[in-house]
């Protein structure tokens, strides 16, 4: 007989497993829990090559940005308002025990990026939570002056640019067409690259009237650059650090 029952995800789906595991037979308790000892194996290793990658300080890489914002932040009421980074390293390194630690999307879009993280940090205004947002370069460049609203509502967002110096994500399918048209692929960067001048986005925010750091090109220089940055959004005002990311990673 099928049931069509309304509920929670979260309530319900700990329960009903508890259910399923009761109603079975031996043989299968015992072909679940081996796979579920596989797959806790199998979790353990790629958890393990992610964190080699996070460890690598020699490198400014998404892995290692993701990490050391994680180890700063871990011990308060902490969001991830709008998207992951690219990889989803937050989502890899960091222990989300909550559904409301991310209010983010997955979607793609120019631009939207900030917006979405002003609104969250909207509704988060006074409750003490900490804000932080990934911010791709690219997306900014197109709403700048949302930089304005944060200063000028007063809301403390951590804001991390995940800068690589590129509309990345239309270089690769620049890239792909390249190949497919038997074109040169080394003019993928031809209007993509936001090269010659790159953009100081430390600046960018200080003129807004938001602390800035950066921008940063040394691994070396990113906790401490974070350290002041948060300092200053505990302070209940928003801060921003430039953080020059290799491309495409």
């Amino acid at each position: 007989m099928d049931m069509v029952v309304s509920a929670y995800a979260r309530h319900v789906l700990l329960p009903l497993a508890d259910l399923v595991v009761l109603m079975s037979g031996a043989t299968t308790r015992e072909k679940a829990a081996q796979r579920t000892a596989a797959a806790a194996a199998k979790h353990e290793r790629i958890t393990g090559l992610f964190q080699e990658q996070a460890a690598d300080a020699t490198r400014m890489n998404l892995a290692y940005v993701a990490q050391q914002t994680w180890e700063l932040i871990q011990d308060y009421d902490w969001r991830l308002v709008d998207r992951d980074l690219r990889g989803n390293w937050a989502h890899r390194l960091w222990d989300f025990t909550k559904t409301t630690q991310y209010t983010g999307t997955t979607k793609a879009g120019i631009g939207g990026g900030l917006g979405r993280a002003i609104s969250a940090a909207l509704a988060n205004k006074g409750t003490g939570r900490l804000n932080v947002h990934f911010q791709p370069d690219g997306d900014l460049l197109f709403t700048p002056s949302a930089l304005w609203t944060l200063a000028n509502q007063e809301l403390p967002v951590l804001i991390i640019t995940n800068n690589n110096r590129s509309y990345a994500n239309d270089e690769r399918h620049q890239e792909e067409v390249a190949v497919t048209r038997e074109r040169p692929v080394e003019n993928k960067g031809v209007g993509i690259r936001i090269e010659g001048p790159e953009v100081d986005f430390a600046a960018l925010a200080r003129s807004y009237g938001i602390h800035g750091e950066g921008p940063i090109t040394d691994p070396a220089d990113l906790r401490p650059a974070l350290e002041r940055a948060l300092a200053v959004v505990l302070s209940g005002t928003p801060a921003l650090v430039d953080a020059v990311v290799l491309a495409g990673r």
